[in-house]
């Protein structure tokens, strides 16, 4: 009987994602009853491990996990966001971790939550690495670098440091995400484009670009503000509310709004609007008789030019093709 691959994203099993194992890549489908999406795993190394994260839940997701042997984790969110709540004895730390954000922890053992809101479309990577696989990366350097005992938690109290998505990290994770290599020579690429992301986060830290804490998160009371403010934002398509307005329907200003928007779905309210709009598009015109027009103007876009140029941007093809 084949060996189970081991993997630090098991916990997706357990809420209903498929797992397809191959040489050494595990493959987790969303299924249509959770939402859409994939997780893709790739163990480069036994204790070097890579975490592509693409998938959009229909309703909100939450999971709990606890481990006892997790190594050094960098992770590298592109888009959505993510709510955490963890825990690692005394420790605890409640944080919204959100899009163009990075982090590096250094937990051996920790239990806790996350949970992936509704609707909001996730693109993240994460990279597991062994301590002792990072040192012997490191090897020939004079004694151990400063960067890396800051990592380890050596000399402070929190094992949890945020940074920020630079246009370098961006390069690097769409060249793992669109890698064009198969074989070894993929497997080789994509080790020496996790070592490049690595390099960056601990030059943030030798830098002090690195804070050892992450934004402050909202409440959960404001959390709940933010997302009465989307429903009434795609109410009417045709007619939504001004960032003024819906910021007074919901009892805030229109400051807390917008930073609750990029915060809570890793988005401005004009690109929640315009997602929505398109995908609202896409059903209708999938599942109606009206014609492209009609949807156009159903959704709120009264420049059928625009419509078009929008509608192949966010899904690669044209409105005329969906009747297909």
């Amino acid at each position: 009987m084949k060996q189970r691959i081991q993997f630090h994203g098991n916990d997706y099993e357990k809420i209903g994602f498929q797992r397809l194992e191959n040489d050494q890549e595990i493959l987790w489908q969303c299924p249509k009853t959770i939402g859409q999406g994939f997780l893709h795993a790739i163990v480069l190394k036994p204790d070097f491990q890579l975490l592509i994260r693409d998938f959009e839940p229909r309703d909100t997701v939450t999971m709990t996990f606890e481990e006892d042997s997790l190594p050094l984790v960098f992770s590298f969110l592109l888009s959505g966001g993510i709510h955490n709540d963890l825990k690692q004895g005394q420790w605890n730390k409640q944080f919204f971790f959100t899009s163009g954000q990075t982090s590096l922890t250094s937990f051996p053992v920790i239990c806790g939550r996350c949970v992936h809101p509704a609707g909001e479309h996730m693109r993240m990577i994460n990279i597991w690495i062994s301590e002792n696989r990072l040192r012997s990366l490191l090897k020939g350097l004079v004694g151990d670098p400063k960067e890396i005992e800051t990592l380890l938690g050596k000399g402070t109290r929190d094992p949890m440091f945020f940074g920020t998505v630079t246009p370098a990290f961006r390069t690097a994770l769409f060249d793992i995400i669109n890698c064009p290599f198969c074989g070894a020579i993929r497997r080789l690429f994509l080790e020496s484009k996790c070592m490049e992301l690595i390099c960056y986060q601990l030059a943030q830290i030798g830098a002090g670009q690195i804070q050892a804490k992450p934004c402050k998160p909202f409440s959960n009371n404001e959390i709940d503000r933010i997302h009465h403010a989307r429903d009434l934002l795609i109410a009417d398509l045709q007619n939504p509310p001004s960032v003024d307005k819906l910021s007074k329907m919901v009892g805030t200003n229109d400051y807390t709004l917008r930073q609750g928007f990029r915060k809570v779905f890793g988005t401005t309210i004009f690109e929640q609007l315009r997602r929505q709009r398109l995908a609202q598009a896409k059903t209708l015109l999938e599942r109606s008789h009206l014609n492209v027009a009609e949807v156009a103007f159903q959704v709120g876009y009264s420049d059928l030019k625009h419509f078009y140029k929008a509608f192949k941007k966010q899904f690669h093809t044209t409105p005329g093709a969906c009747r297909i």
